[in-house]
Formats: structure tokens, C-alpha cells, sequence
């Protein structure tokens, strides 16, 4: 619904509570494409690219970091981690490969140079990215 300051807040579970389970991705993809900003939670922070690390679930979909204008992304500072390999590694460690259908790594707003080799940026996906550290 809308906010005190016009923005619209939606969280998974009232979605969930509006759609039956077959129109739950449908209503998800309407409710997300109108929503100023999605929040995820990032299991790693790459160092070595600049990427969040998403694990997505039902109730954290990867529509939420792909369809709102503005992405914000919050972790934990002792989640850094030096690069792919050891995000990779860590991620099957903690068996997160396991309780994901999807997981996904976001270092920015999209870029293309498909069209005559001009690059674009901003294409595909939200058109800000900002990433908060909680030092734990």
C-alpha cells in the first residue's frame, strides 16, 4: 500500500495473502514493478568485483533486487569476502545451493554494448543500486 510519504510498501507476505498460489508470481512481478525500491539481503559481499551475493527464496524472490527502480542491498561487514571462489566456496559450505532455486550476483546496473557497440547502462534491472554494511 502506499506510505505516509506516497511511497508503496509491499512486503512478500501481503502479497502471498492477496494471490492464491496461482497467481502468486503474476501478482509478485505486478506489485514489484510498482514498488519504488526492493531491499534484499546480501549473504556475501564480493571485495575483489563489488558484487552482493543474493540467496533467493520464496519470501526473498530475485524479483525483488530485479524489478524496482532502486535496489538496496544490506549485509553484514563480516560477510566481505576476497572474491568468486571463496563466495562460491562459502556458499556451498553453508549449503546455500541447497535451499535456493536461484541465487544472484549484482555488481550494478545492467550494461550492454549490443546495440552498434554504444554502451548503455541501466537496460535491465533498477537504475540505482545502493549497498548498507552493518559492522557486526
Amino acid at each position: 500500500g502506499k506510505g505516509e510519504s506516497g511511497i508503496n510498501i509491499f512486503t512478500i507476505e501481503q502479497i502471498l495473502s492477496l494471490a492464491g498460489e496461482s497467481d502468486y508470481t503474476n501478482l509478485l512481478r505486478e506489485k514489484l514493478s510498482q514498488t519504488d525500491a526492493g531491499i534484499n539481503y546480501a549473504e556475501y559481499l564480493i571485495a575483489e568485483t563489488g558484487s552482493a551475493v543474493v540467496v533467493n527464496t520464496q519470501s526473498e524472490p530475485s524479483y525483488l533486487s530485479l524489478l524496482p527502480e532502486i535496489s538496496i542491498i544490506v549485509s553484514k561487514s563480516n560477510r566481505v569476502v576476497k572474491d568468486m571462489s571463496e563466495a562460491l566456496n562459502r556458499l556451498r559450505t553453508e549449503n546455500l545451493f541447497d535451499s535456493s532455486g536461484c541465487i544472484t550476483f549484482i555488481t550494478g546496473p545492467s550494461r550492454t554494448a549490443d546495440i552498434e557497440k554504444v554502451l548503455i547502462t541501466g537496460v535491465h534491472g533498477p537504475k540505482k543500486l545502493y549497498v548498507i554494511v552493518i559492522n557486526f
